[in-house]
């Protein structure tokens, strides 16, 4: 890889340029600060950087016309904000530099949760893409799942530039539900003290190695031909698509999230279809899109980033513990982005990384590994969550150790796709929490059991509360 990285700060009202080449630390003095593309293009082509990334302490950019030396393309995120600009140098063809202001990017995360950039020093951030570069064998972007969308390339270039050759999305690839639920408290479990929660790790990079992904062109079917792809039964092929269902019988899932809670007339990726007719559902198939081909496209990506995420703890390898844990926090960051990614509506025309039948199919396969999850621990110790969100399992019990509540649920902890015990709440504590925005519900004050129970709290304002409260262990 022919890169090198660079970190424009400020630093006691000094903007400095750093980086490393031929194993030494560089530490340039710029004589003014720079506030335009401009300025940033004239600092890093003479030094032939190639990434930029200029931290928040250098100020607001924006994005600007074409110069007398430069050519810029800028990135715009969906908040409206330049989180980077492609430039080049007059009467080149070729990229020059990569400018990346990550404070607007994915890299950054949020308040709640914060990225690995958001965290670390403008040396940290160099040892940290290097580190990365390292074990993927890539270059780092702006974004963590353009990242991991060329990690994917570098696996799969076959399947992945085999651009489907029509409009996904008006092809009724658009979105599938997750599983948000929740049930009323039973009266046995009003007695309980305590909430616990489950999260399963990596969740959907886990569910997209569960299941393959649609290669080729789509294909419209009607009628016995519909059907015939969509059987998704043992001994059936598995054809990956989405299909136009009319549900005709629905059956009573007391104490249990519902395998599909959409309208009965509607798109349905086959995962979906395969749980609900395994659970009762009955329905009748109208027409279809179908992919020609089908391939395992995640299996080796989400593995080899599991394993390269855990592989940071390699003290041997890796000595930098500090740049060793950023490097594992953005190597999460990159398996979450990517799928997610897939369905960003803002991409153009023609763009490979348009695919939101991607984040369909795994979304779907994510919905119906959890339904089972939940069902098998039905089945062994008779109870059921009363929330389910996402990726998280929520159970009450007077147990205040969760692994000895559910000890099935846990015997996978610490593996790619096992559930981890987070911790509990204590639902007879009293407390208090002012939601905020446009439109909150009204501040809390009372017990978790009481907040559980209020019907002017949905699924989010109920974990959000919860959330701010604390899981311990």
């Amino acid at each position: 890889m022919n890169t090198l990285h660079a970190v424009l700060y400020r630093q006691d009202g000094v903007t400095r340029l750093t980086y490393a080449q031929h194993r030494a630390w560089w530490e340039q003095e710029q004589p003014v600060a720079a506030s335009s593309l401009n300025d940033l293009a004239a600092i890093a082509y003479p030094q032939h950087v190639s990434h930029l990334w200029v931290m928040p302490d250098c100020g607001e950019f924006e994005p600007q016309g074409d110069s007398a030396d430069w050519r810029f393309s800028p990135y715009i995120n969906r908040r409206k904000k330049m989180m980077g600009a492609a430039v080049r140098k007059r009467g080149h063809q070729a990229i020059d530099v990569n400018i990346i202001f990550p404070e607007q990017s994915s890299w950054w995360g949020n308040t709640k949760s914060p990225g690995w950039i958001a965290q670390a020093a403008p040396r940290e951030v160099i040892g940290t893409l290097y580190y990365l570069e390292q074990a993927l064998g890539i270059t780092v972007t702006g974004s963590p799942g353009r990242t991991g969308w060329h990690y994917l390339k570098k696996i799969h270039p076959e399947w992945i530039e085999d651009i489907p050759g029509l409009d996904l999305r008006a092809s009724q690839f658009t979105s599938t539900p997750d599983i948000i639920w929740k049930r009323p408290l039973l009266s046995i479990e009003r007695k309980h003290k305590y909430i616990h929660k489950f999260d399963k790790s990596a969740a959907y990079p886990y569910a997209g190695t569960q299941t393959d992904i649609g290669t080729g062109t789509p294909v419209h079917l009607e009628g016995e031909a519909a059907a015939e792809a969509a059987k998704h039964e043992k001994g059936h092929p598995q054809d990956v698509g989405i299909w136009h269902c009319i549900i005709t019988h629905v059956p009573l899932f007391p104490a249990m999230p519902p395998p599909w809670d959409g309208k009965a007339d509607a798109w349905i990726p086959g995962p979906l279809i395969r749980l609900m007719r395994k659970t009762g559902y009955e329905l009748t198939i109208q027409e279809g899109w179908v992919f020609p081909e089908r391939h395992d496209v995640l299996v080796k990506w989400g593995l080899d980033l599991w394993k390269i995420r855990n592989g940071f703890l390699d003290t041997c390898k890796w000595t930098n513990r500090a740049i060793a844990l950023l490097a594992q926090k953005a190597t999460k960051q990159i398996m979450n982005a990517t799928v997610g990614m897939t369905a960003f509506s803002g991409f153009d025309v023609g763009e490979e990384m348009k695919r939101q039948d991607i984040r369909l199919q795994v979304i779907a396969r994510h919905r119906e590994l959890t339904w089972h999850n939940i069902e098998k621990v039905r089945v062994m110790y008779g109870v059921t969550p009363v929330l389910v969100y996402m990726d998280a399992v929520y159970y009450i019990s007077d147990e205040p150790d969760g692994r000895k509540v559910l000890p099935e649920l846990v015997k996978r902890e610490g593996q790619f796709g096992g559930y981890r015990w987070e911790g509990r709440v204590a639902l007879d504590e009293t407390f208090t929490y002012v939601y905020k925005g446009k439109n909150a519900p009204p501040p809390w004050k009372g017990t978790g059991m009481e907040l559980f129970s209020s019907s002017m709290y949905n699924e989010a304002n109920i974990l959000e509360a919860l959330n701010a409260k604390g899981w311990i262990q």
